[in-house]
């Protein structure tokens, strides 16, 4: 989820710093742990949360696409890139994710199991 992109985000600039990556990664689950339920920042990675296994599988060639597809553009700036491509990664998980709830054969595509049960129980 998008979590797993902030990381990677403090993880890549913590590079050029003299902070480990095992200390990025304690920071930012320490950030979620200590968010109040009723914050409505909680509650929409909640709401996605569900989704996480989908988001997950959809990121990554989504990621490599999009970069290379960039790349090719000839952009070069590092920080630019990378929240472009945090933004496509939760964006374009986003659509899949919408893409899922409304059309059986993607939902088919993530979850067979369900999809085929879903037919049994009529």
């Amino acid at each position: 989820s998008c979590l797993i992109y902030v990381i990677k985000f403090v993880q890549v600039i913590s590079c050029n710093l003299p902070i480990p990556k095992a200390i990025s990664d304690i920071l930012m689950f320490s950030l979620f742990l200590n968010l109040a339920e009723s914050t409505r920042f909680f509650a929409y990675f909640k709401k996605y949360g569900k989704y996480s296994l989908i988001i997950y599988m959809v990121h990554a060639p989504l990621l490599s696409a999009s970069r290379a597809i960039i790349m090719k553009f000839g952009m070069m700036n590092e920080l630019v890139l990378i929240i472009i491509l945090i933004l496509i990664g939760w964006y374009g998980s986003l659509v899949v994710v919408w893409l899922n709830n409304r059309f059986k054969i993607v939902r088919f595509v993530f979850n067979a199991y369900a999809v085929v049960h879903e037919r049994d129980k009529r």
